[in-house]
């Protein structure tokens, strides 16, 4: 039986080397200018993107300080009121304040 051996690549010469270099420079030069377009893009659109997260942080910090302020408003009053109707000699209602901010009379349990 007779074998045919698959002749050996030949191997790459410094001449074909570089002449392959030099002809995948521009190559290489395009992918690299297209790649940093494409970052700066990347970036700027985050840049956007924190700039808006940022703002919606702030408004939500502020809605929630004036939420905090209402809730230590109403706290304030109740006490005084209170201690107005305790002085008053009338046992004040029993008040409370639902999810949605309505103030309602508590029921009590009998």
């Amino acid at each position: 039986m007779h074998t045919t051996e698959a002749p050996a690549p030949a191997q790459p010469t410094t001449t074909t080397d570089s002449a392959r270099s030099k002809a995948l420079a521009p190559l290489r030069r395009r992918l690299e200018r297209a790649e940093l377009a494409h970052l700066r893009r990347v970036v700027a659109e985050q840049g956007t993107r924190i700039e808006s997260l940022e703002a919606e942080v702030r408004q939500l910090t502020e809605s929630l300080d004036d939420a905090d302020r209402s809730a230590d408003l109403f706290h304030q009053f109740w006490l005084e009121e209170s201690e107005h109707a305790t002085k008053a000699g009338i046992e004040p209602a029993r008040i409370g304040i639902t999810q949605a901010g309505q103030v309602v009379r508590a029921e009590t349990a009998q």
